[in-house]
């Protein structure tokens, strides 16, 4: 099941304007940790957003956590130094009733 995208905007000293970053990550129960599945910046983060969107996938703001997930590979599972942040907004997304598609 497709979980989030934590989308994120960050300030850039020379430019002066925001740049976007968004993470989607994946948890499916019985999996050693939730998976990144996308990550992008600017057009493809935007894109990124847009895909989640249109398919239902709930998406929380998190600039740290984006931030810290941005570093990190497609397919790579998510460090346990993350697992409680992730577990706390995994609850409100089943709480609140928003699962994304399967």
């Amino acid at each position: 099941m497709r979980v989030m995208v934590f989308p994120q905007y960050r300030k850039l000293r020379q430019v002066k304007r925001l740049i976007k970053k968004s993470v989607s990550i994946k948890y499916t129960k019985g999996d050693y940790s939730p998976v990144i599945t996308s990550s992008g910046k600017g057009v493809y983060a935007e894109l990124i957003n847009k895909i989640a969107a249109g398919s239902g996938v709930p998406v929380v703001e998190s600039p740290e956590l984006t931030e810290a997930l941005s570093s990190l590979n497609p397919y790579e599972y998510v460090p346990e130094n993350y697992w409680v942040v992730i577990a706390e907004i995994l609850r409100f997304v089943y709480e609140t009733g928003k699962q994304g598609k399967e």
